[in-house]
């Protein structure tokens, strides 16, 4: 079973000038994606690092995977925490 994981590096979304200087408070360091990673094949699954929500969007079609654990949370946009549950939803990813 193919488990995607969705998240946000603190390099995918460099600072911006005028974002609040905790903007980038609810990203991971690439420490947090690889215990994630252990805990899925633990499990018995297979972990597919996928990246950001934009990344999803771009490999969706090509990743086969069976369900997905989200810990994006997006940059910039107040809608930004639905980017993949809604991407994942529409391609009947649970």
């Amino acid at each position: 079973m193919r488990i995607g994981l969705i998240y946000d590096l603190f390099e995918d979304y460099p600072w911006m000038p005028g974002e609040a200087p905790d903007a980038d408070a609810e990203y991971e360091p690439p420490e947090t994606v690889a215990v994630l990673a252990e805990a899925v094949s633990a499990l018995g699954y297979a972990p597919v690092p996928v990246g950001t929500a934009y990344d999803l969007l771009r490999q969706l079609d090509r990743l086969e995977l069976d369900a997905a654990v989200n810990i994006a949370e997006g940059a910039r946009s107040r809608n930004r925490e639905a980017y993949a549950p809604i991407l994942l939803e529409m391609a009947g990813i649970p």
